[in-house]
């Protein structure tokens, strides 16, 4: 498992990629209305502060099968959320 700093960036590089993905569909190519773009920018945004926030919040004194069920559980939703935002735009 890498560390939680590198957890972090990764985060962050996925998050941001998606919201110049949502820019650049918003106002180069028009496809989805400024309203739309917007709404979609707030759920990335705070996406991102929910996922960090849950990262910074595991404890690593927790036994190991606890531990595993936590970062289990974390990129399931992780995959659910991003997986959400793409289907909307």
């Amino acid at each position: 498992m890498a560390s939680r700093k590198e957890l972090k960036k990764q985060i962050k590089d996925v998050t941001g990629q998606l919201a110049l993905e949502i820019l650049f569909r918003g106002t180069v190519l028009q496809v989805l209305e400024p309203e739309k773009m917007y709404s979609l920018l707030s759920e990335v945004i705070s996406m991102n502060n929910q996922f960090i926030s849950r990262v910074n919040t595991a404890k690593g004194k927790k036994g190991t099968k606890e531990v595993n069920d936590f970062y289990r559980k974390f990129f399931s939703d992780w995959e659910e959320e991003i997986d959400k935002i793409i289907r909307e735009f």
